[in-house]
C-alpha cells in the first residue's frame, strides 16, 4: 500500500518533467514586450508605444508607464511618449502581476532649424511673396487664452513651451495670438459702470493708462510669442475684445459721435501701439502685427450703419500703420494687417474699407472672418452642409476675394473661420453633422488654397456638453486640460491639412 501512494505522487512529477509543461496557473504573467524598443524622436514630437502582455491570454493585463527621465522624454498611462528635450532617457512599462518590465531606449534630437526667418532677421520680400515662399497656407488661434476677463489662464489653461510644436507638427503655419489688454484681473484704463446686463453702461477714464498693467500682460504675451517662434510659427499679435461690442473701451459706435471720446480712444490705442512696436522693434517680419477685431455698432456689420464708424476705422488703420512704421527697428518692413467694419467678408469688398496709405511697399495683409453660412459654421442651427449648390457658395465667395486682393498682390487671411461641433442630443444627429464638418473644411480649405487665401481656424477651447454653436475647440485647452488633441478632433485637423495640401 505504501509503494502504491508512493507512485500516486511521482507520477504528477514525471508528467511535468517529461512534458516539459512549466506554465503557470492559468491567468499568470511570465513577461511584456513593447512594439519598439528605439526611438529617435525630435523635439514636441510624440509615439505611441504599445505592450504586449504574455501570455495572451493573461487575465490581468493591467500596465504602467515610467520615464527615467522626465525632463527629455515623458510618457502617459496609454503609453504616448512626447519629446521635450534633447537627451537620452528610457521609458519602462511594468505588468501590475508579477512585474514583468521591457524597455524602450529614447533619443531626443533639437527641432530642425526654423523656416520662417531668423528671429530678428527681414526677408526683404512683400507680404505675399513671403507667404508663398514660406507656406504660410493656413494657420490657428491661441482663441479665449488671453482673451480671458479674468486674466490668462481662466478661461482656456495657459500653454507651455512644448504645446505650440504641437501647432506646427500638425500642419499649421501661422498662429494668431489674440490679446485683450484691459481685463478684470489687470486693467489698464480705469472706468465706472452703471446698470447690469444689457442695459449696463461703462464710461472709461482714458488718461489714467496703467503702463505697468499693460506690460505685466505683455511679458506672458513675448513668452508666448518666444515660443511661436522657436516653434517655427509665423505669429500675429492684436487688441482683440478691447473691441468687442459697444460697451469696451475701443468702441467705433461711441467713437463715431463722440469727438472727445474718440480722442481719448485714439489716444490709448495709439499708445498701446507705440509700446508693442518698441517691444517687439528687433523681432522679424514673422512677427505680425493686427490693430484691432471685429469693431462694430452692435449689429455685427448688418443693417444701416453710420458713415462715421467707417471712417474711424479707416483712421484707425492709418494711425496703426504710422504709429508702428514710426518706432524704427524691424518695424519699417514689418507686415502690417489690416481689418474693414466687424472684419466682415462683404465690408471689405465695399468702397468704404479704404487701405492705409503705407511708406513700405507690399507689406499689407487684408483679414476677414468667414463662419458662412452661419446657420452651420457658427451656430450649428443646421447639421446640412455639402451640396453642390452650398460649395458653388463658398467657391463664389473666394474668388471675390481673391479678385479684390490675392490676385493683385495682397494676401488675404481668413483671420478667424471654422465650422462648429454640433454637439446633439442624437447620435444619429451628431455623425451627420460631423461627417458634413468634415466636407466643409476640406472644401474651404481646397478653395482658399487655390485662391491663395490664408484659413486661420478659431479654436475658443470649447467643445461644450449642452451646445451646437461656437465648439471650436481641437486641442484640450480647458483650465485642467491635457492640452493634447481633443478625441475625435484628429479628423477636423486633417480635413484642413489635406485642404490646403
Amino acid at each position: 500500500m505504501k509503494k502504491l501512494f508512493f507512485l500516486l505522487l511521482i507520477v504528477p512529477f514525471l508528467w511535468v518533467t517529461c512534458t516539459g509543461d512549466t506554465s503557470p496557473p492559468k491567468g499568470g504573467v511570465t513577461g511584456v514586450s513593447l512594439n519598439k524598443t528605439s526611438l529617435t524622436l525630435t523635439v514636441g514630437k510624440t509615439e505611441q508605444l504599445t505592450a504586449q502582455v504574455k501570455p495572451a491570454d493573461a487575465e490581468n493585463r493591467v500596465v504602467s508607464w515610467t520615464s527615467s527621465k522626465e525632463s527629455v522624454a515623458t510618457v502617459n498611462r496609454s503609453g504616448t511618449v512626447t519629446a521635450v528635450a534633447e537627451g537620452t532617457a528610457t521609458i519602462t512599462v511594468t505588468t501590475q502581476l508579477g512585474g514583468k518590465k521591457a524597455d524602450c531606449a529614447v533619443t531626443v534630437t533639437p527641432r530642425p532649424v526654423t523656416d520662417i526667418g531668423a528671429k530678428d532677421g527681414l526677408s526683404g520680400k512683400t507680404a505675399a511673396a513671403y507667404f508663398a515662399e514660406k507656406n504660410v497656407y493656413i494657420g490657428w488661434n491661441l482663441g479665449n487664452g488671453f482673451d480671458a476677463s479674468n486674466g490668462y489662464g481662466s478661461w482656456t489653461r495657459k500653454i507651455d513651451q512644448n504645446f505650440l510644436p504641437k501647432i506646427k507638427e500638425a500642419g499649421f503655419s501661422m498662429v494668431r495670438i489674440p490679446v485683450t489688454w484691459n481685463t478684470s484681473t489687470n486693467r489698464i484704463l480705469t472706468s465706472t459702470t452703471t446698470g447690469s446686463g444689457q442695459t449696463a453702461v461703462t464710461v472709461f477714464d482714458y488718461s489714467t493708462f496703467n503702463e505697468t498693467n499693460f506690460k505685466t500682460t505683455l511679458a506672458e504675451v513675448k513668452q508666448v510669442v518666444d515660443w511661436a517662434y522657436n516653434a517655427g510659427l509665423v505669429s500675429i499679435i492684436n487688441i482683440h475684445h478691447d473691441g468687442s461690442g459697444t460697451n469696451n473701451w475701443l468702441s467705433v459706435k461711441k467713437a463715431a459721435v463722440d469727438t472727445t471720446i474718440y480722442n481719448g480712444m485714439t489716444g490709448v490705442f495709439t499708445k498701446i501701439w507705440e509700446l508693442l512696436a518698441e517691444e517687439f522693434k528687433n523681432y522679424g517680419d514673422w512677427l505680425i502685427f493686427e490693430p484691432f477685431n471685429e469693431l462694430h455698432d452692435g449689429g455685427w456689420g448688418w443693417g444701416t450703419i453710420n458713415a462715421n464708424e467707417f471712417t474711424v476705422i479707416n483712421q484707425w488703420n492709418q494711425i496703426f500703420t504710422d504709429t508702428v512704421r514710426a518706432a524704427g527697428g524691424k518695424n519699417t518692413e514689418r507686415f502690417l494687417v489690416v481689418q474693414p467694419y466687424c472684419a466682415k467678408p462683404h465690408q471689405a469688398l465695399e468702397d468704404t474699407f479704404v487701405l492705409p496709405t503705407d511708406t513700405a511697399s507690399g507689406k499689407q495683409v487684408v483679414s476677414m472672418h468667414y463662419y458662412d453660412p452661419e446657420n452651420f459654421a457658427l451656430r450649428g442651427s443646421n447639421m446640412s452642409w455639402g451640396s453642390d449648390s452650398d460649395k458653388i457658395n463658398l467657391t463664389n465667395d473666394f474668388e471675390r476675394y481673391a479678385n479684390k486682393f490675392t490676385k493683385n498682390n495682397i494676401p488675404l487671411i481668413l483671420g478667424e473661420s471654422g465650422a462648429t461641433y454640433q454637439n446633439r442630443t442624437d447620435a444619429g444627429q451628431i455623425a451627420t453633422a460631423h461627417a458634413n464638418r468634415l466636407k466643409y473644411f476640406e472644401w474651404m480649405c481646397a478653395e482658399a488654397r487655390r485662391n491663395n487665401i490664408v484659413p486661420v481656424y478659431w479654436d475658443n477651447g470649447t467643445t461644450s456638453a449642452d451646445s451646437i454653436g461656437e465648439n471650436f475647440g481641437l486641442w484640450d485647452r480647458r483650465p485642467q486640460g491635457d492640452l493634447n488633441v481633443i478625441p475625435g478632433m484628429g479628423e477636423v485637423i486633417e480635413a484642413m491639412i489635406l485642404g490646403v495640401q
